[in-house]
């Protein structure tokens, strides 16, 4: 708990970034959702959540009114949450029971907390942000992000890759607007390790000149019945449509929307 000196005046400073995450139960299963500063106008909100240890995470991005910063400030300021820095909130342990935190930063000073159980009279004062959460949610706008398919159901627990299909396989997992940054994933299906120059290009459905390409003289490797993963980091986000990415002498086909 912090009194006076290391968060002194932190009510004065602007707060830049919220984030709730939840997470740590037996399946390995993860939730967070966050706002940040985006323009003079909006702020900018991104949901990742993963079903299970062995899931992509699927992200999703929302612009919101930036007043929602200021809102979420008043609640940390009325309960004089700066207090609650790496604060211990019970003694109550549940393993494999999963844990909630919470995560401020404000221009100069960070103040975070985490605990599998809050008990009511600060639950109560947690619910205030949801409430700030719920007020600008109605008016959301849906930025274009990565479609994914959804085949897992609760009876179905598989992993989104096969490493005994004889195959190699390229995806795209992940893609977020606001970090322009597309993630993709080799899956090695065969029992031989594979090397291919190290070339990827990404086009747009229909075109012929990459709107992306790199291009490296190290050889890349895809070793046996594993998967190899890759980012690229775009100079301005994609918009909706369709595109065609190659990478090491694969290719697939995916959709923003």
């Amino acid at each position: 708990m912090s009194l006076f000196g290391e968060f002194a005046g932190i009510e004065k400073e602007r707060l830049k970034k919220y984030e709730y995450s939840s997470g740590g139960d037996m399946l390995g299963g993860s939730y967070s959702q966050s706002v940040q500063e985006y323009n003079e106008d909006s702020a900018i909100v991104t949901i990742m959540q993963r079903k299970w240890h062995g899931a992509d995470d699927v992200i999703k991005e929302y612009l919101v009114d930036k007043e929602i910063l200021n809102e979420l400030k008043a609640v940390f300021v009325k309960y004089r949450m700066k207090n609650w820095d790496n604060k211990k909130f019970t003694n109550m342990f549940i393993a494999d029971g999963a844990s909630s935190s919470h995560y401020f930063k404000f221009e100069t000073k960070i103040v975070s907390f985490s605990s599998q159980h809050y008990p009511e009279k600060y639950a109560s004062k947690l619910k205030e942000l949801n409430e700030v959460w719920d007020k600008y949610w109605e008016n959301a706008t849906l930025l274009p992000g990565l479609r994914i398919d959804d085949t897992v159901t609760k009876d179905d627990w598989e992993l989104p890759y096969d490493l005994n299909n004889g195959k190699i396989v390229l995806s795209v997992y992940s893609y977020s607007y606001y970090q322009k940054c597309l993630c993709y994933r080799l899956a090695n299906g065969t029992k031989e390790t594979k090397k291919a120059e190290f070339v990827i290009r990404l086009y747009r459905d229909g075109e012929s000149t990459p709107i992306y390409e790199r291009s490296s003289e190290v050889t890349a490797e895809i070793d046996a019945n594993s998967t190899k993963k890759g980012s690229i980091e775009l100079e301005e986000p994609l918009t909706g449509g369709k595109y065609r990415l190659e990478a090491v002498g694969y290719t697939t086909e995916f959709e923003i929307q």
